[in-house]
């Protein structure tokens, strides 16, 4: 079995401590955790806090674009379906 060594801060390796059973290793973990369909949230904590604020708004932002452009190609379907009731 081949070993690699990774380098983390100790804040991180604090955290991800906290998250492995009495039992583990950090590889029984870090497999545990690569196996289950959305690990991303278990790190959340670990991500820096600056920039959060502008994150958040660039998230607002491309929903509510998101949000318009679905409603305007709503719309064009709901013509486009008047048109092929009424010919």
């Amino acid at each position: 079995m081949t070993v690699k060594t990774i380098t983390v801060t100790e804040e991180a390796y604090l955290k991800i401590k906290s998250m492995k059973m009495p039992y583990e290793s950090f590889s029984d973990l870090f497999s545990r955790l690569s196996k289950e369909r959305n690990p991303l949230w278990r790190i959340v904590g670990m991500l820096p806090k600056e920039g959060i604020e502008e994150d958040r708004k660039r998230i607002r932002e491309m929903k509510e674009r998101g949000k318009r452009e679905l409603e305007a190609r709503h719309a064009r379907f709901r013509h486009v379906g008047a048109d092929r009731a009424n010919p």
